[in-house]
């Protein structure tokens, strides 16, 4: 019996507008299982601690649909993103799975924790567990850690001092990069439009600093990519 792949994005209310115009516009008809987890913004406190609460939020939220899911797949896709017409991925990403526990979006020098698909399986739920209940209370202790520096470090992959940043490290667990055509707007390397595959499947528009730079570049891929190619 095959595995099942659901889809699943995070939703801030400053993301509900861009999600239904952009990612539910273009996802797909391939997607059958397919479930957005609802976060309310935190208005009223300082942005960096609304940050990192949301980044908790979301890994208790993960951790609730791997132990929903175990047995079958997850491809955690973060709200910011645009698929090209056309596109499929389920069977890919079930195949990959078949060999790997995860598999991130590559961002220059390391995973990108907004993008990735993992098999719902004990050690899965360990390693974001672990993450949860055990290393996160670091990035509110340290302004200068966040979420991405703690996933990467967990599974070996070290940047900008963090050998020593977690207690230990999932060896067991195996990881590999997702292909460049399911296409993040990186800081150096890949910064769009440069550097689109011809087979994209989609455009995560990351690394961007404000929500006008965002939709600007989700417009563009949405019109040369999915627009275009009706």
């Amino acid at each position: 019996m095959s595995k099942k792949l659901h889809v699943v994005t995070l939703a801030t209310k400053s993301y509900i507008n861009l999600i239904n115009d952009y990612f539910f516009t273009t996802l797909p008809k391939e997607v059958e299982n397919m479930k957005l987890l609802y976060l309310n913004d935190m208005d009223d406190v300082r942005y960096s601690s609304a940050t990192k609460f949301l980044e908790k939020r979301k890994l208790e939220m993960l951790c609730e649909e791997i132990r929903a899911n175990l047995g079958n797949n997850i491809f955690f896709i973060d709200g910011d993103v645009v698929f090209a017409r056309g596109a499929t991925f389920q069977e890919e990403i079930n195949e990959l799975l078949e060999e790997y526990d995860l598999a991130f979006q590559f961002n220059d020098q390391w995973y990108n924790f907004g993008v990735f698909a993992l098999s719902c399986n004990e050690g899965t739920l360990e390693y974001f567990e672990h993450m949860l209940n055990v290393e996160m209370e670091k990035a509110f202790v340290n302004d200068d850690i966040h979420d991405q520096h703690i996933m990467n470090a967990l599974l070996g992959v070290y940047v900008e001092g963090t050998h020593d940043l977690v207690e230990k490290t999932f060896d067991n667990l195996k990881h590999t990069s997702l292909p460049i055509k399911y296409f993040a707007n990186h800081f150096r390397e890949h910064k769009y439009p440069i550097g689109v595959p011809e087979d994209v499947v989609f455009m995560h528009a990351t690394n961007t600093y404000s929500m006008a730079e965002k939709l600007s570049l989700m417009l563009d891929f949405k019109f040369r990519y999915y627009d275009s190619k009706r």
